[in-house]
């Protein structure tokens, strides 16, 4: 029951995060190389479940971003 009062809640803080991120012009390219770069240390080091929950959050960051 708990599950599904919290997953609107964190639906609605990964769209705040997306749409604050094209208002603000998203990250550089640099900015996503370095995430990535972290992606690969975090990999070895983290359990699944925490990556899922900050590439959900990138994801929505990514279908933000206009296109060039």
């Amino acid at each position: 029951m708990a599950g599904t009062a919290i997953a609107p809640v964190v639906a609605s803080d990964l769209l705040a995060k997306g749409f604050a991120a094209r208002l603000s012009g998203g990250p550089s390219v640099e900015a996503w190389e370095d995430k990535l770069a972290a992606y690969g240390t975090d990999y070895m080091s983290m359990g699944a479940a925490d990556i899922q929950r900050r590439v959900a959050g990138e994801l929505v960051v990514i279908q933000q971003q206009p296109v060039l």
